[in-house]
């Protein structure tokens, strides 16, 4: 993923600047017909972090991810599992580490705390 470096320099934008290095669970591309603040991209996803103001900030991907969270994703869309580059198998996805699930929790508290 690559970190857009614009003039808008928040302490959201430093959190994913700092984070994004670490893998995460990405959900499906979206595209704006007029896009906001664009904070990261991907090969695959132009779109993957934005911001609007200070009260919006929109993730393609999921820092909220836990354990139990993967289990249930797993037994109820085993079957939109379909391969691609995109998109991980059963097992690597249930391979995932406690701690990688802690990194991307940390993330999600920063990410948040940008608007307090």
């Amino acid at each position: 993923m690559h970190i857009i470096f614009s003039t808008f320099r928040s302490k959201a934008l430093a959190a994913l600047k700092d984070g994004l290095k670490k893998p995460v669970t990405r959900q499906a591309a979206r595209a704006f017909l007029n896009p906001p603040i664009r904070l990261a991209r991907s090969k695959d996803c132009e779109n993957q972090a934005f911001q609007i103001g200070r009260s919006v900030i929109g993730l393609q991907f999921h820092l909220e991810t836990t354990p139990s969270s993967v289990v249930a994703i797993i037994n109820n869309c085993r079957d939109e599992l379909e391969p691609s580059s995109y998109v991980q198998t059963e097992s690597q996805i249930l391979s995932a580490k406690p701690e990688q699930f802690r990194v991307i929790n940390d993330l999600m508290d920063k990410v948040l705390s940008f608007f307090k």
